[in-house]
């Protein structure tokens, strides 16, 4: 790439595809050779003031001491527009939090508004429901809501058969999202160490959850954020659909995942926990509202998962096998929502 003043910088692919590449398939294959070419479609002006509605360079307002702002510099102290804005369009030149990677990624999956983050969701008071509940505050309109959906076709094209990210890929239900791989810097040189990085949206035709996961120096020869971070952004997935207290909205999903192995349970002397998945049927719903825990002696985790979670109930499973008790135990009663420890036979 000619740089000016008759210098040129070479600018690879990790990932080979011949031909021309529209923006879409620039996206799926991760060229960094097209993003640059797209990127200098662009004035400096413009590139900076789109990162910068984004959230970028600028704190996320989580309200914590010490939060981190990155760094985005104006146009104006660039030392050459075209090597920078094409540095920029790979993911160097410029720093950000995790937070602000996942808060604009939200963009996309919000229909182009910026969203203000927050860490806590809801201050619960006392039993008569009294509290504190986050509602969203929308920053501003960053794009278009049109160009939003676009850019979601793009990122779900990435984690489809023959992109970089499938290995974040679920069975059922599509999760899409960008891998991302840098190359770290020390003394003002780069190294021969990598940051592997996947920020997901799930699900894909109606999102409720942004991941974004950065794994640095990953070990061994794998370093791709496709290859070392999206496998753990499927495994976070596959965990919280798991849990009945997930903060996905589980009515709006055409499916839950019923079939996933748990994970091996640590060495340790204590009882084994047991992530339960079944398929919600039709849950209560509206405001918690009291209920009588039915009775799951016998039946296995599964089956005594489902016929608590059908009152709205959230299960936390100790074994494995045929259940043996609950508490709070059957006949009592509960609010919706509440923590039904249930045990099974290998806690014995």
């Amino acid at each position: 790439m000619p740089i000016g003043r008759g210098r040129t910088r070479e600018i690879v692919d990790a990932h080979r595809v011949d031909g021309y590449l529209t923006l879409g398939e620039t996206i799926k294959h991760s060229s960094n050779i097209a993003i640059s070419q797209f990127a200098l479609g662009l004035r400096p002006e413009q590139h900076y003031a789109v990162l910068r509605d984004f959230g970028f360079g600028t704190p996320a307002a989580l309200g914590f001491p010490g939060e981190g702002r990155g760094r985005l510099r104006r146009p104006a102290v660039w030392e050459n527009n075209l090597l920078s804005q094409a540095s920029i369009a790979q993911g160097y030149e410029f720093m950000s939090t995790a937070v602000q990677m996942a808060s604009a990624y939200a963009v996309l999956a919000n229909g182009g508004k910026l969203v203000r983050p927050t860490l806590v969701r809801e201050i619960r008071g006392d039993s008569s429901g009294a509290g504190w509940v986050h509602r969203p505050d929308v920053i501003r309109q960053v794009i278009d809501a049109a160009v939003a959906d676009r850019a979601m076709q793009f990122l779900a094209s990435a984690t489809d058969s023959g992109g970089t990210g499938t290995k974040a890929q679920l069975d059922r239900i599509q999760v899409v999202g960008k891998t991302g791989t840098a190359k770290l810097v020390e003394h003002g040189q780069y190294i021969r160490l990598y940051r592997g990085s996947f920020a997901g949206v799930y699900p894909g035709d109606a999102p409720q959850i942004v991941i974004y996961v950065m794994i640095n120096k990953p070990r061994g020869a794998a370093y791709y954020g496709g290859l070392v971070a999206a496998p753990v952004v499927r495994s976070l997935l596959q965990q919280g659909l798991a849990l009945h207290n997930s903060p996905l909205d589980r009515r709006s999903l055409s499916a839950t995942v019923a079939s996933r192995p748990p994970r091996p349970a640590p060495e340790r002397q204590e009882p084994p926990t047991q992530v339960v998945a079944v398929h919600a049927g039709k849950v209560r719903e509206g405001a918690a509202t009291p209920v009588v825990l039915p009775s799951v002696r016998g039946l296995d985790m599964r089956a005594a998962a489902l016929a608590l979670h059908r009152e709205g109930l959230v299960v936390r499973a100790i074994g494995r096998g045929v259940v043996r008790a609950s508490v709070p135990a059957a006949g009592e009663t509960a609010r919706t929502g509440t923590v039904v420890t249930v045990y099974a036979d290998s806690t014995r």
